[in-house]
């Protein structure tokens, strides 16, 4: 059944690409016919292109996400969950780009620079995507013995590198695209190609809990017993640096010139540099989890959950440099600021709550192998106040106009996050204090 799910997923990204191709092409032809100025009459057809380059991106996803029930034999699932995470980020950061254009957060003089920044960080994460799925390809077709469509999988993964690079220099606009069309074929063959050959890949028997027969566990559970101590453990340092930030911060409202500002910045370097630190050590933690057997399936949802904390910690660093060059003395650097950060901040939440989920997803699928049918119930209720939190201050932002009604809301909010926050840590410890009695 998981390699006919991962049929209909290579199929579908193929159509995908081949379907981007063609609505590419025909907006080549409406900008040849039109040209720059006289595009006002048909701006609804450029409207519609842009949703249906949205909606496409969107199935793309959904199709990465159908390839990941790949059977377990070819070691591909991994690969494929962290480009679909990664294409999703891609996703975040492009409707980023389009809310800068069409709104007009960010003024005209500062816009250049940062949608260059947004374009290069997009196009880098669809490139880090389909390299993720060549490299899956690879090992599907070594698992199903077609060296063929293994060196199809190289020469994809060439020429997507290829294209990349010549993002990053000087180019002719025209032969851009067409580099990137003959990306886009060349990977929807290779898809069309897996789509035949991944059910010629046998599945084997399901496994159950490994253990020595006395009810012990096999040594590669230590693995996730260990990335949960670590993950919890650096994650009170990271809160202890968000309180350092926070008070370092509090000290830039008193500042009465450049002097004390640069003072500030140094005393935030410091602590970012820390909270770095910490931030490097949970993710440490969260790929030993993704270290866990695979009979528990635990291994794809802390993939997704570490995928979008490297994101997120990206976004972390970005804000942290925009902050830093704010209290440096430069007017345009805050008022970029005063754009940017509030952007950034809230495309950072959206992917703590992401991350939280498929962590507590990982938790409860570890709880549910090791039989411990309660401490599974306490994740799934846990990732509802963490929708519920998320969704309350997302609410909040909302409302930043209105002050009164925006302290209310986040005042509501404070106890479900707390609720969310005493949920996970039960499930942590419980899964972990488990799995190390019966080591």
């Amino acid at each position: 059944m998981g390699a006919r799910t991962a049929r209909i997923g290579f199929t579908g990204y193929a159509a995908t690409l081949l379907a981007l191709v063609g609505v590419g092409f025909w907006n080549s032809v409406l900008m040849g016919r039109l040209g720059h100025d006289a595009g006002r009459g048909l701006d609804w057809q450029f409207k519609i292109l842009g949703g249906v380059y949205l909606g496409l991106e969107v199935l793309g996803i959904v199709a990465l996400v159908l390839m990941t029930r790949v059977p377990v034999a070819t070691r591909a699932r991994r690969l494929l969950i962290a480009a679909a995470s990664v294409a999703g980020g891609a996703l975040v950061v492009g409707l980023v780009e389009r809310v800068l254009v069409d709104t007009h957060l960010v003024s005209y003089e500062r816009m250049e620079t940062m949608l260059r920044i947004v374009n290069v960080v997009a196009a880098a994460a669809y490139t880090a995507s389909e390299s993720l799925l060549a490299v899956a390809a690879m090992r599907i077709a070594r698992a199903a013995r077609q060296e063929r469509v293994r060196i199809g999988a190289i020469v994809a993964l060439v020429v997507r590198a290829a294209v990349f690079v010549v993002q990053l220099v000087p180019a002719r606009l025209d032969g851009l695209v067409w580099a990137h069309r003959a990306s886009d074929l060349l990977f929807a063959g290779l898809c069309a190609a897996l789509a035949v050959i991944v059910v010629r890949v046998d599945e084997p028997a399901a496994a159950r809990v490994p253990d020595g027969g006395d009810g012990r566990l096999a040594a590669a559970w230590r693995a996730p017993a260990d990335g949960i101590s670590i993950y919890l453990g650096a994650a009170a340092a990271r809160v202890a640096c968000a309180i350092m930030s926070w008070l370092v911060m509090l000290g830039a409202q008193s500042a009465k010139g450049v002097g004390d500002l640069r003072d500030v910045r140094a005393q935030l370097l410091v602590v970012a540099t820390l909270s770095a630190m910490a931030t490097i050590v949970m993710l440490l933690g969260l790929w030993r989890i993704t270290a866990a057997p695979v009979e528990s399936r635990a291994s794809g949802p802390a993939v997704v959950a570490l995928a979008l904390a490297v994101l997120g910690f990206g976004l972390d660093l970005w804000g942290t440099w925009v902050t830093a060059e704010a209290l440096d003395g430069s007017v345009s650097a805050a008022f970029f600021a005063m754009d940017s950060l509030p952007i950034i901040g809230g495309i950072a939440a959206l992917l703590g709550i992401g991350a939280a989920i498929a962590l507590l997803t990982a938790l409860g699928h570890l709880a549910t192998a090791l039989g411990l049918a309660d401490v599974a119930g306490r994740a799934r209720g846990a990732i509802g106040w963490v929708l519920g939190t998320g969704a309350l201050f997302g609410v909040a932002a909302a409302l930043s106009r209105m002050a009164e009604l925006m302290l209310v809301v986040a005042l509501l909010a404070l106890p479900l996050a707390i609720a969310a926050l005493v949920q996970f840590l039960r499930v942590a410890f419980a899964v972990g204090r488990d799995i190390r009695a019966r080591l």
